[in-house]
């Protein structure tokens, strides 16, 4: 069971590509989630593994927790929802950062100038005891429900398991935005006064949606972990391959590295803590900022070094790439774009624009 729940989270790792900002917990994180879900081996399209238990249903097995009913989908979706709740004193999302290229894992969280806004590396959070949704508490629910005597804790185990489950996938989800792995705490940006794709697509639900097919999964060994005494999927985060000078492309890398490479976060274009994209092996090139878009904005395609033939709308590139990706609106011809902060755009706001990472 060890690796089939891994091929879970492989499903997610099926979106494969890189984006800016924390998605929306209660509709994007919990929409990435059950999709996940829908092409794991779990559902009956990807392996129904779960008739082993006598889930008839596959994913949407109905189990109870505390007199509340979800399906397994569900329950997966509740935790990417409950990895962000809480307030600014006790949420977790102070250690959903992961920078690859940090010296070490241990400094690899977010580090800002107020102390008590940083947090640690997300690899190390999924892992790390104070965290009441790590791994491990994954695997022991996992444990309980299959050796549970009754029917009601069987099926309470079985949620938690998904749930935690849950919480691990929003972690990943959120190695694929470049803000999230580029040390780039953007509190603007997630309230809105910075528009970015998160709010887009909490406001365009069936759009993203649709962009979440045909998933190609990753390329790495869950032998062991890059860094010893890790669990294996943190391969999944990074695979400790890039190092700052040799971008990456493809699938056999961890998300955190690929998004790293590949990928400016708003805060973080042309930084030099960051050397790849490089901004001089770029072409600017004004498209649209999503289809059917009022307006122009202007972009960095990128010529050489990691991957090229990929493109992303600024805050988009999770859900629309080419070559490693989902959906394929436009020419695989077209060079990776990354965002540039100018925009050309109409008098009124664009409509995605709304106020406010076993």
């Amino acid at each position: 069971m060890y690796k089939k729940i891994t091929l879970l989270l492989f499903a997610f790792l099926g979106f494969y590509s890189a984006n800016s900002w924390a998605w929306n917990a209660e509709k994007t994180h919990k929409d990435l989630s059950e999709k996940a879900a829908e092409y794991s081996v779990l559902s009956l399209t990807g392996g129904d593994y779960l008739k082993n238990f006598g889930f008839s249903k596959n994913i949407e097995e109905p189990l109870s927790l505390n007199g509340e009913s979800k399906s397994v989908k569900e329950w997966i979706g509740e935790g990417g929802i409950k990895e962000d709740a809480g307030n600014i004193f006790t949420a977790y999302y102070y250690h959903h950062f992961h920078n690859p290229i940090a010296t070490s894992w241990n400094q690899a969280g977010l580090s800002t100038y107020y102390p008590w806004i940083n947090g640690m590396s997300s690899l190390l959070w999924a892992q790390n005891t104070t965290n009441p949704w790590n791994w491990q508490e994954a695997r022991d629910y996992y444990y309980l429900a299959l050796t549970s005597t009754t029917d009601t804790e069987r099926q309470a185990n079985f949620a938690k398991t998904f749930q935690g489950l849950g919480h691990i996938i929003h972690l990943i989800e959120d190695a694929a935005q470049p803000a999230h792995v580029r040390d780039d705490a953007h509190p603007l940006d997630d309230i809105g006064i910075i528009p970015q794709f998160e709010n887009w697509a909490k406001d365009n639900r069936t759009t993203a949606s649709s962009f979440m097919s045909n998933p190609i999964f990753p390329a790495v060994s869950f032998n062991s972990s890059a860094e010893a005494g890790y669990i294996p999927i943190t391969q999944l985060w990074d695979t400790n391959q890039y190092n700052g000078s040799n971008p990456p492309s493809g699938i056999a890398i961890g998300l955190s590295e690929y998004t790293n490479a590949n990928f400016f976060s708003e805060d973080t274009i042309n930084a030099s803590n960051f050397p790849y994209p490089d901004i001089t092996q770029t072409t600017i090139t004004e498209r649209t900022p999503y289809p059917n878009a009022p307006y122009q904005r202007q972009y960095y395609l990128k010529n050489c070094c990691g991957e090229v033939k990929v493109i992303s709308f600024p805050q988009l590139t999770i859900l629309i790439t080419t070559g490693i990706g989902l959906a394929q609106p436009f020419p695989k011809s077209l060079s990776l774009m990354t965002m540039s902060t100018k925009t050309t755009a109409p008098s009124s706001p664009a409509p995605w624009v709304t106020p406010p990472g076993f």
